[in-house]
């Protein structure tokens, strides 16, 4: 039965990314700084991964704005769909497991929005006005084609 989320309780901010699921603020499960270097590859030494992180988790680069999907963990390690951590070490980093997929949004600027929804069907939403929350539950939102800016994701 399908039902409009009224009240939110959790909100984090949304870094689009391609194919990358919006994560709950719930769903934190490591943060830290990399200390290394490895393409497509989120290092941190001082990390413990496995057994706490799941494949496809979402990874944010909070110094670089973007995201990315964990595809295999180990013990200080995990492998990501894109390179997001590049140039140095010691960028801000915060781990999410993908437990349910439903958020709603809030936009900041206005603009464009492109979304594949809960059902995973893909929507292109055009100039959405500055204020506005979105009545509909998202799974990702793109980066590509998207111009808003100060998208929140409301749980």
């Amino acid at each position: 039965m399908a039902y409009q989320k009224l009240q939110q309780t959790r909100a984090i901010q949304v870094i689009p990314a391609d194919g990358v699921v919006v994560p709950n603020p719930g769903g934190e499960v490591a943060s830290g700084q990399n200390t290394s270097l490895l393409q497509d590859h989120l290092v941190d030494s001082n990390a413990s991964f496995a057994g706490k992180v799941n494949v496809g988790a979402t990874v944010y680069n909070i110094n670089g704005a973007n995201a990315a999907t964990v595809t295999a963990v180990s013990e200080n390690s995990l492998r990501l769909s894109a390179d997001i951590f590049v140039g140095a070490a010691g960028k801000q980093y915060i781990v999410y497991n993908i437990d349910s997929i439903g958020p709603v949004l809030y936009t900041g600027s206005g603009g464009q929005i492109n979304v594949y929804t809960a059902g995973n069907d893909f929507v292109s939403l055009k100039n959405v006005q500055p204020g506005v929350v979105l009545p509909l539950m998202v799974k990702t939102v793109e980066d590509t084609g998207t111009n808003a800016t100060g998208i929140i994701a409301l749980w």
